[in-house]
């Protein structure tokens, strides 16, 4: 089934009846209607990208936080962009 509504705080007001008794428990997917094309930055995009994403345990985060610890170590010279007057 799909009905349309519209967004109020943290309520859904839809635009016609349900066909289940109040109270009964549902599972709803909720879609923006505006068509909107949200950038990479978005924090719409940025919950899909972690929802989709795989669930990381706390080796491979230590490994990652290895890994941008020894990038850092690396780049810690003067950059090309560096003034040196």
């Amino acid at each position: 089934m799909v009905y349309h509504g519209i967004i109020k705080g943290r309520t859904i007001e839809l635009e016609g009846d349900l066909p289940f008794d109040d109270g009964q428990r549902v599972a709803i997917s909720v879609e923006s209607m505006d068509g909107g094309d949200h950038g990479p930055g978005h924090p719409l995009r940025i919950r899909q990208a972690l929802a989709q994403s795989l669930p990381a345990n706390a080796d491979d985060v230590s490994e990652m936080l290895r890994h941008i610890q020894a990038s850092r170590q690396l780049s810690s010279g003067p950059g090309v962009f560096d003034d040196h007057r």
